[in-house]
């Protein structure tokens, strides 16, 4: 009897310990598995952490969180801060990995076989909806609100006001928002890099090159009226270089100008020689044009999208999910489940003893 409970207890310890440390890992970008998704967003306007709260204009900061952001001190830590020393008064509006995780699952032709995260200008409805999924099938919803991001309170001092810039996965704990936009793109920079040891912002796109491309699908508008507000990357050598044929991809998306309402997401590829490739993404069974109406599609006020990524949305941790255990947490489980095992064998064998 005795060795069976220690068995079992050992058994569920050593469960424990490999939930603690288990990881899925990509051949790109790293995704983190189970239940910690780190996450790094831009706010409108750009701040920084301070203590327990977003507090301070800071412009070009970027900040890291572990949906759902559970009671207590709100987790939010700095990470990068690119200081565009030439372009200091514009803040983040897109972020992105150089190597994105689920990149060509997203592009994968004929339709995606990922779903899509979206965040849109001003997180609509109130409360604040920071980020909505568009499923691989076409079932929209909302995944996170601004509250799980940052549980001070959406849309407060302290708290998110607009999350404009989305980047999920990546290592824990660590800065990997190293492609980025800036509102207005100035200096006809649609997206810069920010790679190297130290890192340092670079262009990487003009926005001459992302003209060109709506242009192409049919925006009326002239050059000056682009700015890139959403990105995912593929950099193929994670080098800051817009440079190798069929290769290097984007996929982004542009505030409302001209004949465009702000929802298209086009996906553009680097040909090497002549004009550039670009399509409107095809996901969720349709394609993400003028033609979409997005307010309808997901019940919102607005066609402007401002942040997109890739997941498998059943994967995520949810809103209403009970709060997760830190690697602490789990520690502690086991801990605790040791000491106890130990006490129940304890307390069998005195009963035992008495009976004899």
């Amino acid at each position: 009897m005795r060795t069976s409970i220690m068995n079992l207890v050992v058994s569920i310890a050593f469960t424990v310990l490999i939930l603690a440390s288990s990881s899925d890992v990509t051949a790109q970008q790293e995704v983190v598995g189970g239940t910690r998704v780190p996450v790094e967003y831009s706010n409108l306007p750009d701040e920084m952490a301070a203590g327990c709260i977003q507090d301070g204009a800071d412009p070009h900061q970027v900040l890291y969180t572990e949906p759902i952001d559970g009671p207590g001190c709100p987790y939010i830590l700095d990470t990068f801060d690119f200081n565009v020393t030439e372009h200091l008064a514009a803040d983040v509006d897109a972020l992105a990995n150089c190597q994105d995780a689920y990149f060509a699952e997203l592009i994968a032709w004929p339709s995606s076989v990922v779903d899509l995260l979206i965040s849109f200008e001003g997180d609509p409805p109130v409360p604040g909806s920071a980020v909505y999924y568009e499923m691989r099938g076409g079932a929209v919803g909302r995944l996170w609100s601004q509250v799980s991001l940052c549980n001070a309170g959406g849309g407060v001092d302290g708290s998110v006001e607009d999350v404009d810039g989305l980047e999920l996965w990546g290592e824990l704990d660590i800065d990997d928002a190293n492609m980025f936009s800036l509102v207005g793109d100035p200096g006809g920079i649609s997206v810069w890099s920010f790679l190297g040891d130290p890192p340092l912002p670079v262009p990487y796109i003009s926005r001459a090159t992302i003209f060109a491309a709506v242009q192409s699908l049919g925006f009326t508008g002239v050059e000056a009226q682009v700015d890139v507000d959403a990105i995912m990357v593929w950099n193929e050598h994670c080098d800051g270089e817009w440079g190798v044929a069929g290769a290097d991809t984007i996929v982004f998306s542009i505030r409302a100008a001209a004949n465009w309402d702000g929802g298209e997401i086009v996906e553009l590829r680097n040909l090497g020689v002549g004009p550039n490739e670009a399509f409107f993404l095809d996901h969720g069974g349709h394609l993400w044009d003028t033609a979409f109406s997005v307010a309808a599609a997901f019940g919102v006020t607005t066609e402007e999208v401002d942040g997109i990524e890739a997941a498998f949305v059943e994967a995520l941790p949810r809103e209403g999910d009970i709060p997760t255990v830190s690697d602490w947490g789990l520690i502690i489980l086991m801990l605790m489940l040791l000491t106890a095992g130990a006490l129940y064998i304890v307390r069998r064998s005195r009963l035992a003893r008495r009976t004899i």
